[in-house]
């Protein structure tokens, strides 16, 4: 893993907008200042119904352990949250959702009561609620990366890339699939017991934001572990059972660390950090008979490199994402993957104040445009919110 990969967040959105063209427009919506400012954004936008956005970032706001905030359609920006840390809520990275009255859940990777990582929710006044803090050790997750996904009922749903089984993950962990009720009871749903290295097929330490289908199964990946260490994709059943679907070999992707989306045929899609040729990232896919393809080899150079993030899919079937590294000046890209197979790099970040090394996943916003942020450049160089137009 290359150095400029912090923390990842990534969100599967699929919202109702017409395919995107080649013909493409770069504009930096706003640049994030010092603190009390948010600093360097790692998650994925969310929209607020009313042509805006929330977000958080992973360092900043008041206290400096990262800050909850909202770009409203006009282009301005407020915090919303300032996370206090231990034993107030500190670092997300992951997921955001948001239900119906205006409440936003997340989670964070560090903070807490155990400085293990917390479940917080934020009305729409601002008010934050811990709704759960993780202990670590071998009963509980830790350090939760890939934030949270929300049933019909109420409950959340994430990922903690330490903490659970220590089989397989000496000193940290192997991380754990958790469920929080509406009433903040935690369920240890299941827990990764590691890699071969120590004698154990299975995934070790998610970082992924978790795909849940209407049956209650749920999906993700884990960057490690599996039968050649290079990671897995898996499903757990409503049960708790997990099972396998796939072992990466390295040639169609090594090292996934974000979520999984899927289309009306039950097909999955995502993205691997590293492996594919040139070893620097796939995309991928997984059929409904486990069977996993390559449709995208990253190249490096002019092509993007090491995508940290997910995908995100249009009505037509094209795929868009990001890569923290590659393109011109090799601090990132915005990628199209159209249905042919074919990849266009949209934009080439080109370092200072127009952006660097993109870490989230993007939004594909009603209005036909691509949302994102970058963990770092702009004006103070904390990262900044910029839209690709069609």
């Amino acid at each position: 893993m290359t150095s400029n990969l912090v923390r990842t967040g990534s969100v599967a959105l699929i919202l109702t907008l017409a395919s995107l063209a080649q013909s493409q427009t770069f504009t930096t919506l706003y640049s994030f200042g010092d603190s009390p400012d948010g600093n360097n954004p790692q998650a994925a936008l969310i929209p607020d119904g009313q042509g805006g956005a929330y977000g958080t970032t992973f360092y900043g706001g008041a206290n400096g352990y990262g800050a909850l905030f909202a770009f409203d359609r006009a282009g301005k920006e407020s915090i919303v949250y300032s996370f206090a840390g231990p034993p107030d809520a500190a670092n997300p990275a992951g997921n955001l959702v948001r239900d119906s009255a205006g409440n936003i859940y997340g989670a964070t990777v560090w903070g807490g009561v155990s400085n293990s990582g917390a479940v917080f929710k934020v009305d729409p006044s601002g008010q934050e609620t811990i709704l759960y803090s993780f202990a670590g050790g071998t009963t509980d997750g830790a350090n939760p990366e890939g934030g949270v996904i929300k049933d019909s009922a109420g409950n959340l749903y994430g990922t903690t890339a330490g903490g659970g089984s220590f089989l397989g993950c000496a000193n940290y962990g192997c991380g754990i699939v958790f469920k929080l009720d509406a009433s903040g009871n935690e369920t240890m749903v299941y827990s990764f017991t590691g890699d071969t290295q120590n004698g154990a097929i299975d995934g070790a330490n998610p970082w992924s934001t978790l795909l849940r289908d209407p049956t209650g199964n749920l999906y993700g990946t884990t960057p490690l572990g599996g039968t050649s260490g290079f990671g897995t994709i898996f499903e757990i059943d409503s049960a708790g059972k997990e099972t396998l679907l796939h072992n990466f070999a390295g040639a169609e992707g090594a090292y996934p660390y974000a979520g999984l989306i899927a289309d009306m045929s039950h097909n999955l899609y995502g993205t691997a950090y590293e492996g594919g040729t040139s070893h620097v990232g796939t995309i991928f896919k997984m059929d409904k008979t486990g069977a996993v393809t390559t449709l995208h080899s990253f190249g490096g150079g002019s092509d993007g490199a090491y995508p940290s993030a997910g995908v995100i899919r249009d009505t037509t079937g094209n795929l868009y994402g990001i890569t923290t590294q590659g393109g011109s000046m090799d601090v990132g890209t915005v990628f199209e993957l159209n249905t042919s197979g074919t990849e266009t790099v949209l934009h080439s970040f080109p370092g200072g104040k127009e952006g660097m090394a993109p870490e989230a996943g993007l939004v594909l916003a009603k209005d036909g445009n691509l949302y994102g942020t970058t963990y770092d450049g702009g004006d103070s160089n904390n990262g900044i919110v910029f839209r690709v137009t069609p």
